[in-house]
Parts: structure tokens; sequence; C-alpha cells
């Protein structure tokens, strides 16, 4: 028995000693970055010396056999600093949407590519240049903004774990705020990003061994100091879900103070009513079993501020296990501005920039919807194809200046004159569409066109000018039989030719029957 009880007590020393030389190991790397990073933060050199001194330093942390930081401009991705393998490559340009690192902006997220030669995200040839069999890319942040990435490379596949993809993260987040530093004359930019997250898993760590309390203490001081002046809200609350810690930028993006904030429900103050039933789920059954689908993901979610109003967010959030409590942890940051560039861009996507109608491709989605709804429903609609009759004359006469004023005018005009629930199109040029659903009878799309035509006597007025335009109208109502969206234009466009040749400033309706009409007179 006391062989056995030797034999129990020499395994738990064992275990207990690889433990503290685990401990040992993290810690020192976490302070050989934390090191890095200071002697990079205070090297008073010029932007392409730092940024070079970044990517040899990645080498040292990384099992990395090459190094870069990449910056957008425009659409490409260009190699500004470049160590080991990729050293030579130094100016590369990559295509912003065929490269894992254009991909890394454009989703705002850190990813990993484990083997290259089956990974379709990367982009295959700059691979095999720089030798890339796997790699680590990062976003470079500026004031909210990505500005870039920082990626290592390694020449075999699977060369990378979860702590190079940290020690990545850490980094990076140190180059962003330098960049913001040194471009902007600023003293100091934030080092936080994804470096937080990690230093306080690892800090959570070292508090269960005695051994190292006073690396622990250095570590949580410095964790308070980054989670003060960061550029992301930081909010943390207990198991039972009440606010213990709220940051400087917490209290600039919702608007209660840290006094405010902190001992309150977290599901009460920040969190929509439809929301919150959802939210106590989620803590509870993570308290009960340990599983939790929104932990370590960066989610969308829209919070509440001091004034009620909701707020679109990006958040990550993480769980950590201390004296047998659970402490929650969340990142957020305001990303209402990005919301509306996204915006801008889908109606960019879908809308003409002069008349601000819908354009060709917004046209052909709601033509394939007034069929499908004309089958299903069993209703008639019309598609109205018309132009300016002798536009490229105005153009040449008075310059495409005017040309734009009348077509814009030309627009509104035929606003006024259709229903809000018909759509009125460009689809390029003086070329118009108009898609008059719920109509009886075909005589209902020939008063439409009869009002057009009408409405074109009076002169456009475009500053000092007064110019008389005609249109020429083609009207097509679907057949009997099944027709798509291409034929049905085409039958509109021939409707309007032959309302050209019959003299143009009238209109012409499709029939199938009529062989003349069918062909095109131009």
């Amino acid at each position: 028995m006391l062989a056995t009880s030797n034999d129990y007590l020499l395994e738990i020393l064992r275990e207990y000693h690889e433990t503290e030389v685990r401990l040992e190991k993290a810690t020192e790397k976490l302070n050989q970055i934390v090191e890095t990073q200071f002697h990079l933060s205070q090297a008073e050199i010029d932007m392409a010396a730092f940024m070079q001194l970044v990517t040899d330093k990645m080498l040292t942390l990384t099992p990395a056999t090459g190094a870069v930081i990449e910056l957008m401009e425009g659409d490409e991705m260009v190699y500004q600093a470049a160590s080991g393998s990729a050293h030579q490559y130094k100016g590369l340009r990559l295509n912003l949407f065929s490269s894992l690192s254009g991909l890394c902006v454009i989703d705002r997220k850190a990813l990993i590519s484990e083997d290259t030669a089956n990974d379709p995200r990367v982009n295959p040839e700059a691979c095999k240049k720089v030798g890339a069999a796997s790699m680590v890319v990062t976003p470079l942040y500026e004031e909210g903004n990505v500005i870039g990435v920082l990626k290592i490379i390694s020449d075999t596949p699977h060369a990378f774990d979860d702590e190079d993809l940290k020690t990545l993260e850490m980094m990076a987040g140190l180059i962003g705020s330098a960049i913001g530093r040194k471009i902007r004359m600023q003293e100091k930019e934030d080092l936080l990003a994804a470096k937080s997250l990690t230093l306080m898993q690892l800090e959570q760590e070292v508090a269960q061994r005695k051994q190292i309390e006073e690396q622990l203490k250095a570590s949580e001081m410095r964790t308070r100091r980054i989670i003060e002046s960061s550029h992301e809200a930081f909010i943390a609350m207990n198991s039972s879900g009440f606010i213990t810690d709220w940051n400087p930028k917490a209290e600039e993006t919702f608007g209660w103070t840290a006094t405010e904030a902190i001992g309150r429900k977290l599901s009460e103050l920040i969190i929509p009513s439809g929301l919150r039933e959802r939210h106590e789920l989620g803590m509870r059954k993570f308290i009960e079993t340990g599983q939790g689908i929104v932990l370590g993901k960066r989610l969308e979610l829209l919070a509440l501020n001091i004034k009620g109003e909701k707020i679109p967010v990006e958040i990550t959030i993480s769980a950590i296990s201390a004296q047998e409590q659970w402490q929650f942890c969340a990142f957020l940051h305001d990303i209402s501005e990005r919301k509306q560039t996204e915006q801008k861009l889908r109606h960019l996507a879908q809308y003409d920039s002069l008349t601000s109608l819908p354009n060709r491709a917004l046209f052909y989605d709601r033509l394939n919807q007034a069929l499908a709804r004309s089958h299903r429903n069993q209703t008639l609609f019309a598609l109205m194809y018309l132009d300016i009759d002798h536009f490229k004359s105005i153009n040449d006469t008075h310059g495409h200046g005017v040309g734009d004023e009348l077509l814009s005018a030309f627009s509104s005009r035929i606003r006024l004159i259709i229903r809000e629930s018909d759509t009125l199109a460009r689809l390029g040029g003086d070329e118009f569409v108009i898609i008059a659903e719920n109509i009886s009878v075909q005589g209902d799309a020939e008063h439409i066109a009869q009002k057009i035509l009408w409405a074109m006597k009076q002169a456009f007025q475009l500053n000092e000018l007064s110019i008389q335009v005609g249109t020429s109208i083609g009207v097509a109502l679907p057949p009997p039989h099944a027709v798509n969206a291409d034929d049905l234009v085409k039958m509109a466009d021939k409707a309007l030719y032959s309302a050209k040749a019959a003299g143009r400033n009238t209109y012409r309706v499709y029939k199938e029957t009529n062989q003349a009409a069918e062909k095109p007179f131009r």
C-alpha cells in the first residue's frame, strides 16, 4: 500500500511539473510577444522599415518560413513588406477578390489555409511563387477600418496551430495602431483587437498558480490599461447576467456610464426585448452543459443604447472559468457606418446612378416576379419599352450634360404619370421600360401609353433651354402560352421599332399574328 501511495504521489508530482513547465513556456511566449510589441512601438524608424521589422520578427515568434504585410490599394492587395521565402516578392499585387488576403479583408476576420494545394480560396500562382503550402492571415485595422493584412506562410501543409493564430492576431493589433500613429502623428493607438482576449485567457491560467502571482498581477495591470484605452467596447458579466465591467468605449457606444451600468442585468440594459428570452436560455444552457453556440464567434446583432435606439454591433463573446464561477466577456463595436455603406453598395448595384431608377438587373428581377404572379394569379400585366425620339441629335447639339438633364427630367415626368405600383426602369442610354401590373384589358396599357405621349407635348425647360421631344413606345402583353422575360422584352422591343417605323412619337402593341410587327425595323 505504501508503494502504491508513493507511485501515486510521484505521478501527481510529474503532472504538476508538466503543467508548471507548460505555463512557464506560455508565459515566456507571452512575455516575448509583449516585449517585441513594446520595442516595435518605441522604434523611431520610417514606415517601410517598421513594417519590414515586423515581418522579420514574425519568423522568430512563429514556425513560419515567410511573413508578409499587405495593404489595400483600390481592388488590389500589395506586398508592402516581406521576409523569409517571400522576401524577393515585395511589391507583388494580388486581386482583392481572388486571394485569401482579399477574403480576409472583406470578411474582416482571421483566416487559415491548412493546405493551399486543396483550398479554392487562395491564389495558387502566388502561393507557388512564395512557397506557401499553408498560411494564416489576419486583418490590420486602423481606426476601425481594415487597411490590409498580416500573413505568415510555411512551405509545409498544416504548419500552424491556434497559438500561432493568436500570436498573429496580437501582432496585427500593434501594426494597425502603429500605422495609424505614424501616419497621423498620434502618440498612442490601441493594441487591443484580438490581443486582449488571448491575454485574459492566459492570465486566468496563470492566476491558478500561486508560484507566479507576481506575473499575474503584471498581466492584469497590462490588460486593464488595454481595456480602458480600447477602441472596442468591452463588457463583462457574471454567471447571473449582472454586468461587472464596462470600459470607456462602452460608455461612448451605449451612453450609460460605468457607474450606471455595472451591477445591472445585461439583458435589461442593451439587449432588445425580442432577444432577451433567447439570451437567458443560452446562458442557462451554457452554465448547465458548458456548451454555447455563440462563444468564440464574431456575430452581428442589434443592441440598445441609452435612447432606446437599436444599433447594429459586431460582437465576440468568450467564457472564462475563475474560482469555479463563469465570467463572460464581450468585445463589441458599432457597425452602423459599415451597414450604411453596405446599403449604399446594394443600392448602386440595383439602381441607375443618373435617374435613381431600377437598373437592368433589378428590372429583370421584377419582370420575372411579375411573370410568376401573372401565371399564379391568372392576372394581366403589360411591358412597355420606350425611348426618346432623336435623342442622339440632342446630345450632339447641346452636349452630354444637357442630355443627362433631359434623361432625368424625362424619367421624372413619366413617374408622375404611372402608378406607384408600376415599375419604371432605365436599361441604358435613352431606353426605359415600364412594368404595369394588375391591368384588366389591353386598353389599360394603351391608355398609359397615350398619357405618356400627351405628357411629352409640353417642352422640357432645362435651365435656359426649352427642348421639345417625343417618345416611341412598344407595348407587349404576355401571350396565353408560357413566355420568359427575355422573350417578352423582345416582343416589346419589336413593337417599339414598329412605332418608330410608323413615324415616331406614337405607340404600337405587339401582336403575334402580325408577322410584319415581329421584324425589327433597325
